[in-house]
């Protein structure tokens, strides 16, 4: 955790961003950056019956952080993306409450 979710991103460029992604979001948080995980999603959805282009947003799954390190954190997520060639990008949180939330194992 953090968790960073990437809709209608090529994988060659969450590969490309993540290292560089990672560090710098690991020091504006102060966690370690091996927290940080990628996933990909697919880049299609379903309108209207047929299968059409997704736009491309990042989901950022973490526990909750004060509203200035988000805002920090987007947009050092959308500097990553956007020099690596995606045009545009949206970025929002799903944040976690930490009392809410268990690990086992």
């Amino acid at each position: 955790m953090p968790r960073i979710e990437c809709r209608a991103i090529e994988e060659a460029m969450i590969k490309q961003v993540s290292t560089a992604l990672s560090d710098e979001l690991a020091e504006t948080c102060g966690i370690a950056r091996g927290t940080f995980s990628y996933a990909m999603i697919s880049g299609e959805v379903i309108v209207d019956g047929e299968w059409v282009p997704a736009k491309p947003y990042i989901r950022v799954w973490w526990f909750t952080r004060p509203a200035e390190t988000q805002k920090i954190a987007a947009d050092i997520i959308s500097k990553h993306f956007q020099k690596a060639g995606l045009e545009a990008v949206t970025v929002y949180f799903e944040n976690i409450d930490r009392e809410r939330s268990y690990k086992y194992g």
